[in-house]
Parts: C-alpha cells; sequence; structure tokens
C-alpha cells in the first residue's frame, strides 16, 4: 500500500510538473503557441496571429488582421492574485475589425497604459491619440465589474472623429470632453460629463463638391453637460450657429428610466445635416416639445411651422423604437415642401393633412393619411424653363385618402383642375417592392384648354380610362371611344404603341381646326420612342371622298373633272417620325384617279407643310406642289401636260376639214 500510495505521488509530482512546465516555461509556451493561435482563429471572426506567447514573465504580441497587433508585458501572480501589465494597443484600420467589434468604423486607433492591481479589483490607467487628441483615461474595475472612470479628451479633431465614424469630413474644429464618473453602476449613477465644441466649421468646399449645396460661413458652437446624483441623469446642452440651434434640457430616473426633457430644434438650411442623414433636403425646419415617458413608453410630442404650416405631432416609442404617430399639418404651402423636397417649385397651393400610423413597424406598417389641397396654382414661368412648355397656368384643387396595412397603401385620388379632372381609386403600392398598380379616369371637357402642351389648336372634350402599373417596368394604357372610333394605347416604358379603329376623318381634321378635304374611316398603328423621338405611322383610310375645296375647285376649272365624286377604297399612309418633322407616302386609288406623294414633309413645331403630290386623271398626271402653313398650305398646279391634251384636241378638231389628205399623217405623227 505505501509502494502504491508513493507511485501516485510521484505521478502526481510528474503530472503537475509537466503541467507547470507547460504553462510556466518558455519551453512549454512555444508548445502551447500553435494550439492557442488556432483556437483564436477558429472563435474570432478576423485572422490573427500569436507572434510571442510567455506566460511567466507574460509577454504576448497578437497580430490582428494585416498590420494590428496587441503587446502586453508584466508580471502577474497565481499566488497573491497580482498584475502588472504594460499594454500597447495598436489598431492600424479600424475597418478590418468590423466583424469582430460589430461597428463599421475607419482609420486608426492607439492606446497604451497599465494595468496594477488584483485579479478582482485592478486599476487601467492609460492615454490614447484618438482622433489626434490628447486622451487621458483611469478606469477602476471591483468585482471584474467597471466601478469608476476618470477620462480627459483634449483637442480631439472633429474631422477624424467624422471619419472614423465613416462620414464625411464636412467640418473641422475640435472637442474637449472630461468624464468624471465617481459610480458607474447604473442603478446608482454618479459623476459628471462635459463636452464643449470649439470653433467648429463647416467645409463650405467640400459640402458643394460633394452634395451641390451652397452655405455660407457656418461656425458651430456648442456645449453639453450631464450630471447623474445617483438617481437621476441631468441634461443640459446645445450647439448654435447661423444655420443651426439645438437645445436639450431635462431628466431622466436612473432606475425607471423615467424621462422628461424639452427640445428645441431650429434648422435654416436642412442641406447642413445632408452628410447625416444622407436625404436630399434644403430649407428650413423648426420643432419644439417634450420628451416624456420611459423604455417601455416613450412619448415625443410638440408643434412644428414646417413649410409655414401650423402642425402638431406625438409619436410614442417603445423599447426607443418607433411605435405610433399622430400628425396634424393646416395650411402648409406645396411650394415650400416642394423645395424642402429638393424639387423644382412647379406650382403653390394650401394643404392640410391628418396623418395617423398605429404601427410604424416597416413590415407591419399600418394608418392612414388623409389630405386636402386648395388654392393650387402652378407656375407657369417654372414649368416653362424646365420642360419648355409656355403658358402653363393651371388652378386645381386635389383630396387624397390612404390606407396603409401591412406595408400596402390604397388610396383614393381626385383631382380638379381648369384643364381635366382625374380620378383613381383603389390605387395600390407596395412600400416593401416599390410597386404600384392604379386604374384612372381623365377627363378633359375642353381641349383648347391643351394648347400650351400640345401646341395644337384643339375643340371638343374627352375622356380617357386606363391603368398605370410600375415594378420593374412602368406600364401605363389609355382607352377612349371619341371621332366615332376607338383608341387604345400602351406605354411601356419608353415605347409607345397606340391603335386607332374606326376614326372619322372629317372629325379629326374639325378637332385639330385643319381644313376638312377629305371623308373617310380610318384605322391607324402608331409605334414612337418616347426617348429618341422616333417613330412610324401606318394608315389605311376606306371608301374615302374627297371634299369641295381649293384643289377640287382648281381640278375642275383646268381638267373639267369633278375629284370630289370619286370614291377611294384604299388610302395609304405610311410615315417616319423623327421628333415634330414627319414624312410621309401617300397612295390612294379611285376609278378615274391615282393620287401619291412620296416624303412629305410636314414639321409641326412650325405647322409647315410641303409636299408635292402626283395626280392622275384618266391617265393624265398633273403634279400639285402644297407649301406653306399647315391650316392653309398655298397651292400651286402644274398643267403642261393637262394643257397639251387638250391644246392637241382642239387643233385637231378645228383642223380636221382644212388639212389636205396627203400631210394628214404628218399632222398625226406631229401630235
Amino acid at each position: 500500500m505505501k509502494k502504491l500510495l508513493l507511485s501516485l505521488l510521484i505521478l502526481l509530482i510528474i503530472l503537475l510538473g509537466g503541467v507547470g512546465g507547460l504553462f510556466f516555461t518558455r519551453a512549454g509556451n512555444e508548445l502551447l503557441r500553435p494550439g492557442i493561435e488556432a483556437l483564436l482563429n477558429q472563435k474570432l471572426p478576423v485572422p490573427v496571429r500569436l507572434q510571442n506567447f510567455s506566460l511567466m514573465p507574460l509577454d504576448l504580441t497578437l497580430l490582428i488582421g494585416k498590420d494590428s497587433q496587441i503587446q502586453a508585458k508584466g508580471q502577474w501572480s497565481l499566488l497573491d492574485q497580482s498584475l502588472d501589465i504594460a499594454y500597447d494597443i495598436h489598431i492600424a484600420r479600424l475597418e478590418e475589425l468590423e466583424p469582430l467589434i460589430g461597428q463599421k468604423l475607419k482609420g486608426p486607433l492607439h492606446t497604451w497604459g497599465k494595468v496594477l492591481g488584483k485579479f478582482k479589483d485592478f486599476g487601467v490607467r492609460g492615454e490614447s491619440d484618438l482622433a489626434k487628441s490628447q486622451t487621458k483615461y483611469d478606469l477602476k474595475v471591483q468585482e471584474f465589474e467597471a466601478s469608476s472612470l476618470f477620462a480627459n479628451v483634449k483637442g480631439a479633431r472633429v474631422e477624424d472623429l467624422l471619419y472614423m465614424a465613416n462620414r464625411p469630413k464636412f467640418a473641422k474644429g475640435k472637442i474637449d470632453a472630461k468624464a468624471t464618473m465617481e459610480d458607474l453602476a447604473l442603478s446608482h449613477l454618479k459623476g459628471r460629463v462635459q463636452a464643449i465644441l470649439k470653433g467648429v466649421r463647416i467645409d463650405r468646399g467640400l459640402m458643394k463638391k460633394n452634395f451641390g449645396v451652397h452655405l455660407p460661413q457656418t461656425t458651430l458652437q456648442g456645449a453639453l453637460l450631464a450630471k447623474m446624483d445617483g438617481s437621476h441623469i441631468f441634461v443640459n446642452g446645445g450647439i448654435n450657429s447661423n444655420l443651426l440651434r439645438f437645445l436639450l434640457k431635462g431628466k431622466s430616473d436612473t432606475k425607471s428610466l423615467s424621462t422628461h426633457m424639452r427640445y428645441d430644434l431650429v434648422v435654416k438650411e436642412l442641406a447642413l445635416l445632408r452628410p447625416l442623414t444622407k436625404m436630399r433636403l434644403r430649407g428650413p425646419i423648426d420643432a419644439k416639445g417634450t420628451i416624456t415617458g420611459d423604455k417601455k413608453a416613450l412619448h415625443m410630442n410638440g408643434v412644428t411651422h414646417i413649410a409655414d404650416s401650423s402642425s402638431t405631432y406625438k409619436m410614442l416609442l417603445k423599447n426607443f423604437k418607433p411605435a405610433s404617430l399622430q400628425a396634424s399639418i393646416h395650411k402648409a404651402k406645396l411650394a415650400k415642401i416642394l423645395y424642402m423636397l429638393a424639387q423644382p417649385r412647379y406650382a403653390d397651393g394650401l394643404i392640410d393633412s391628418t396623418i395617423q400610423f398605429d404601427n410604424l413597424n416597416p413590415k407591419h406598417l399600418q394608418g392612414s393619411i388623409l389630405t386636402h389641397l386648395r388654392n393650387g396654382h402652378t407656375f407657369s414661368r417654372t414649368i416653362q424653363k424646365i420642360f419648355d412648355i409656355k403658358g402653363a397656368d393651371i388652378t386645381f384643387k386635389a383630396d387624397q385618402k390612404s390606407l396603409i396595412h401591412k406595408g400596402v397603401v390604397t388610396s383614393d385620388i381626385d383631382v380638379d383642375s381648369s384643364i381635366a379632372q382625374i380620378t383613381s381609386h383603389k390605387a395600390l403600392y407596395s412600400i416593401d417592392q416599390g410597386s404600384l398598380r392604379a386604374k384612372y379616369l381623365l377627363n378633359i371637357p375642353d381641349l383648347s384648354k391643351l394648347r400650351f402642351i400640345t401646341n395644337q389648336k384643339m375643340r371638343g372634350a374627352l375622356a380617357i380610362d386606363g391603368e398605370i402599373k410600375k415594378d420593374k417596368d412602368f406600364l401605363l394604357t389609355a382607352h377612349t371611344d371619341t371621332l366615332g372610333g376607338k383608341i387604345q394605347a400602351k406605354l411601356l416604358n419608353d415605347k409607345l404603341q397606340a391603335h386607332l379603329k374606326n376614326i372619322e376623318v372629317v372629325q379629326l381634321t374639325h378637332m385639330l381646326y385643319y381644313p376638312e378635304v377629305f371623308d373617310s374611316l380610318m384605322h391607324a398603328d402608331l409605334e414612337y420612342n418616347i426617348a429618341t423621338k422616333k417613330g412610324a405611322l401606318i394608315a389605311r383610310a376606306y371608301d374615302g371622298r374627297i371634299l369641295p375645296n381649293q384643289l377640287s375647285f382648281l381640278l375642275q376649272q383646268m381638267a373639267n373633272f369633278d375629284i370630289t365624286k370619286e370614291i377611294y377604297k384604299l388610302t395609304e399612309l405610311n410615315s417616319s417620325i423623327d421628333d415634330k418633322q414627319i414624312l410621309s407616302d401617300l397612295d390612294m386609288k379611285s376609278r378615274f384617279t391615282h393620287i401619291s406623294s412620296h416624303k412629305a414633309l410636314v414639321d409641326l413645331a412650325k405647322k409647315y407643310i410641303e409636299a408635292k403630290l402626283r395626280i392622275d386623271i384618266k391617265h393624265r398626271p398633273l403634279y400639285v406642289k402644297l407649301k406653306g402653313a399647315l391650316e392653309a398650305p398655298k397651292i400651286s398646279i402644274d398643267a403642261k401636260s393637262l394643257f397639251k391634251e387638250r391644246a392637241k384636241k382642239e387643233l385637231q378638231k378645228r383642223l380636221k376639214d382644212k388639212v389636205p389628205k396627203e400631210i394628214k399623217g404628218l399632222l398625226n405623227n406631229l401630235f
């Protein structure tokens, strides 16, 4: 038995000696290093390399990523559980550590100092050059929990902090901050934190170059003071400049997190915040109100004069996330809303709106928006400048009602203007997919009011119905029963297709104030690209008849032929369109006539026509030129062949009995 106990004791001494050799000798540490390095690479989301590994004395060098490293050197003791370790942490690129720290940061970070004390109770005293600052900190740890902190940051550069936070360096200046926290336990937090902005200037050149924003010279001044007395946190601070003012004052309970704050925000130029908001906004905005409640239910109430309105809002946050919203907007100016959204000020009007969202979760968004716009009117100069449309003086009013359920918006829209009325009921828009589907009805009671758009004098009325779809592609369909027939049209992205059936040509020319020279039923197919402004038109007219006009009168006088009695079974028109210029080939036949033209020009912009017609009457050709104003072109006829034939008949008639028989053959050959 003694021998057995002695053997076990020797074996235990050998095992302990082996373990001690592994952990407390350099040779043993070298054996452990590959395994520990492999374990670290298995557990950490970034590659690491254990360059030095010695536990007694401590000498560690851990390489992280490409160029970052952590060094720790010093003494520690298991017997008295003491620590005396110097550390040096040098991060070359914080962006490489995003998988490890869980935040997208950029730039370098260097900090160094000492850890001194016991295993459970120790202090960390160090320094850092964070954002080119002179930073010192002293952290106390008791029972493995942070108990107190002193930190002093002098001259941290704002541009470096913005770069570190992955934001454009749109401001330059310095920040001083000081924290004296006597107790870090959340239940009885005690201490104070103070921060001061020192001469922070907005980089106007960068704002102009990167965001297209023109700002005046802007310097930000600001200070924040937070005091903790063990049960409450008192906050008082703000930022002020010629373009921005923000004030915040109030207190929060450290145990229940109940809060009562007052805020006052005035932004004279929203473009100043574009690098932070990433939104293309401009113009002024103001808001003031209170924040009350706790973590479970935080109420944010306020008033604002956005777009010169008188508006109120209430927002509920649950666990600091927006849960519901109520807002009432009264007399907001449309022109100022367009300006704020960085859109041209096409129009103005007064907007009243009631907004209520019972659920603000993007996947389960639910609520309603009711909007009434009155006294609307367009700015014709703006529309002319942007769209090259003159005389767009339009008055309008509109009503809109939208219900949002699980991210789908169902809307009823009614717009009544001085030129048309448009309605769309049960229009569907998916917020998640960004898709739209809406049926519409457009009523134009007086086409003459559209001349500023079409650049064409028109008369009559028109009612159009169709559907708008928008997902991957944009699709617009249109249908109307007009001019005795039907028109179907489809716009798919840039490609327009239209089909006209049984259109009465007389009604069409009457509507367009063109001379009524042809009566027929017409079918036509149009293909046109609105981006390239090129297209083609193929038209077919059946059982047509030329109406009395200047040309028919001239033909009656010169050829003693009434062309208005001819019936043209088929009239073909093939046209190519290049912007507002149309080149056409015409072909039409009747019993005694054949009319044709090649590359006849119609310029819609200049209201000009230039065409050469060939009119064969009983196989005798005439050439007619049309040139000048589209509504009343100048007509000229080349009737040489017609006069030659008439002269031949007249001579034969008059010389028939007066020419000797022996030369009649010669006379026939002459003609």
